[in-house]
Order: C-alpha cells, then sequence, then structure tokens
C-alpha cells in the first residue's frame, strides 16, 4: 500500500489575511501558516518513508525545503 493509502491527511485551514493588520502581523501570519504547511509536510514524508515510497518522499522533500525557504525568509524580514 502506497504511503497515500495509509495517511488520512486532516485538511488545514489558512485564513485570510486582515489589510488592517500592522506590517508584523501581516508578516507573522504568513511564518506561523508556513509552520502548519510544514508540520503536514513532514507528517508526509514520514508517512512516504514508511512504506518505501520514495517517489512520493522526493516530492515531499522538494516541498519541504521550498516551504522551510519561506519561513526562513518571513522570519528574517521582521
Amino acid at each position: 500500500m502506497s504511503a497515500a493509502g495509509i495517511i488520512r491527511m486532516r485538511t488545514t485551514s489558512i485564513k485570510p489575511g486582515n489589510e488592517n493588520d500592522s506590517a508584523e502581523q501581516m508578516v507573522a501570519e504568513p511564518r506561523e501558516d508556513q509552520a502548519l504547511i510544514q508540520k503536514t509536510l513532514q507528517a508526509a514524508l514520514e508517512a512516504a518513508q514508511t512504506e518505501s515510497d520514495e517517489v512520493v518522499a522526493g516530492f515531499m522533500i522538494e516541498r519541504l525545503t521550498v516551504h522551510r525557504k519561506a519561513a526562513w525568509m518571513l522570519k528574517s524580514s521582521i
């Protein structure tokens, strides 16, 4: 069974931003969203590795890299 068959990911919800927030809050919210995305991707990666599904694992690693970079850029901009 593939990783997709054994893992049931909960739907995550990222709330829309508020144009009236401060600049700091406008950066903090996406940074928190990035952490949530990374957590979800990490769970999928672990499931793929458990099932030896290297294609899915490789894709999850690529996506994690993108989101870790985005989180780092958001953190460094504060």
